[in-house]
């Protein structure tokens, strides 16, 4: 979950999220799910596709338009100097998401790749808290986390790993909650269901997890820890 990379559609990238908003005095709801303008660019192309198949059956319509989505996000980016790399990273899923379900005629299978990101994500957060012989456990919360606020030596912060583990844990399930609610509604087939829940638990989920680990990192301080020193409690702006 790297700072830049993006999710599926209607599913907001966590890491940078977490990262801007873990980090600051206090919390944003920007900073947990973005400006309107990311908010509507990240949830357009799922939107589209649904309503236009909802209202047409047309599933080739429905793919042109959540596509012809993705390229205009891209496009308002590159006219207004903003980064593209957010509306690159989801818009080749959209692609993908677009090829995959035109070569099978399965308009659920548009919402694969997404099933499959939520899949990916979860194990290696839930692997990631697990204590490994001899190097111990790398939550991936902390990962992201960890050097912002306490540098190079955030593994050596014990009150804050307990934090990170359990953070990353949290995220571990709500991304286990999205498969155990999506999968069932895509094996039956409801494409309108599944890309509204798609959208519900994208962006709220996101926000009220950030908004849960901004609370828990403000209440544990975090200790700065040099390459030859002891630890020491950090210092905040």
């Amino acid at each position: 979950m790297s700072q830049h990379t993006g999710g599926a559609p209607g599913e907001p990238e966590v890491g940078g999220r977490l990262a801007q908003a873990a980090t600051a005095q206090d919390f944003s709801l920007a900073a947990a799910i973005g400006s309107p303008r990311d908010v509507v660019e990240s949830t357009l192309p799922t939107l589209a596709f649904v309503v236009v198949y909802t209202v047409t059956s047309g599933l080739r319509l429905a793919v042109t338009i959540a596509l012809a989505a993705a390229a205009a996000s891209l496009l308002l980016r590159a006219v207004t100097r903003r980064p593209l790399a957010p509306a690159v990273a989801g818009a080749v899923v959209v692609v993908v998401c677009a090829l995959l379900a035109s070569r099978t005629g399965r308009a659920q299978d548009f919402y694969v790749p997404g099933l499959v990101i939520n899949a990916v994500y979860g194990a290696a957060l839930a692997l990631s808290v697990i204590s490994w012989p001899r190097v111990g456990s790398f939550p991936i919360v902390g990962l992201v986390v960890g050097p912002l606020s306490t540098g190079a030596g955030w593994r050596a912060d014990a009150a804050r790993m307990s934090v990170y583990r359990r953070l990353t844990a949290l995220l571990a399930l709500m991304f286990v909650l999205r498969l155990a609610v999506q999968l069932p509604l895509f094996w039956a087939g409801a494409v309108a269901a599944l890309g509204v829940v798609k959208l519900v638990m994208g962006i709220p989920l996101t926000a009220a997890f950030v908004w849960v680990a901004w609370s828990a990192l403000r209440r544990t301080p975090a200790q700065v820890v040099g390459p030859d020193e002891p630890v020491r409690p950090a210092e905040h702006g």
